[in-house]
């Protein structure tokens, strides 16, 4: 989902989506989607994925809904099962990247960042500034689930806040992809919030499980003419991965190193 409004005094993102009704077919969808519902809730799908209405099976009515950026959502009066087939189907998103300009913050920043956004600046195309900065953040913290809150909890505003998180050593996803994002607007970079969930592998069945411990944010920058996705979330220990990832199942050597990565 893309996060498209930072709200300066609570340091809370919002979507701002606007739903359209969804009714389309799509016969070659391959791949299937079960889950729960109750109210709206977002329906976490693969980038560029469209539901096969026809296929949508459950208990009672449930309306599904588009954003404007090809998001997914089901409603429900009452908790129920749902499933239905999607596939593969590129979105075209309106243009409106300056949309995503509006500076996050105005306070100055430590010396090394702001030398960086200086430098950063500098170079010749917004993916080239972009890069620079996610280095910049993944080289200075390290990674910590829990800053999040004591960032938070710590701010008074989006200025107290952003320069908190500077002189942090320790960032998780959220707060280090706001971060980016901030320091991207600072330059002149059109830069998006994102959240979603990060599956790193399939089960042996061929199944993925979606639940609140695969949830993860991370950014996206335009070029000129495209979004592109990048990720500022800082490097973390093997122990640090691993307590994350075993509330879900537990890795292999080579399924916690394709999670590090």
């Amino acid at each position: 989902g893309v996060r498209n409004s930072f709200d300066k005094k609570t340091l809370r993102w919002r979507k701002n989506k606007i739903l359209s009704p969804y009714k389309d077919p799509a016969p070659d969808a391959a791949f299937n989607y079960s889950g729960k519902v109750k109210g709206l809730v977002s329906i976490p799908l693969p980038y560029n994925s469209i539901i096969d209405v026809d296929s949508l099976r459950s208990t009672s009515d449930i309306d599904i809904s588009r954003d404007q950026y090809g998001a997914f959502y089901a409603k429900s009066e009452s908790l129920q099962e749902f499933s239905f087939n999607f596939g593969g189907q590129d979105f075209i998103e309106p243009e409106n990247h300056t949309e995503f300009t509006e500076p996050l913050f105005n306070a100055s920043l430590t010396a090394d960042t702001e030398q960086v956004l200086k430098s950063a600046a500098t170079l010749p195309d917004y993916e080239d500034r972009a890069d620079a900065i996610q280095d910049y953040i993944r080289t200075k913290y390290t990674y910590n689930v829990s800053a999040q809150g004591s960032l938070y909890n710590g701010s008074s505003g989006s200025d107290n806040y952003f320069q908190n998180i500077d002189k942090a050593r320790q960032l998780e996803c959220y707060t280090s992809n706001t971060f980016f994002v901030g320091l991207c607007r600072r330059i002149g970079v059109p830069a998006r919030l994102i959240s979603g969930h990060f599956i790193s592998a399939r089960n042996t069945d061929g199944t993925s499980h979606i639940n609140r411990n695969t949830g993860h944010a991370w950014s996206e920058i335009w070029t000129g003419h495209e979004w592109v996705r990048k990720d500022a979330t800082p490097p973390g220990s093997a122990e640090e991965f691993r307590e994350e990832y075993d509330q879900v199942r537990e890795p292999d050597d080579e399924g916690l190193q394709e999670l590090q990565e």
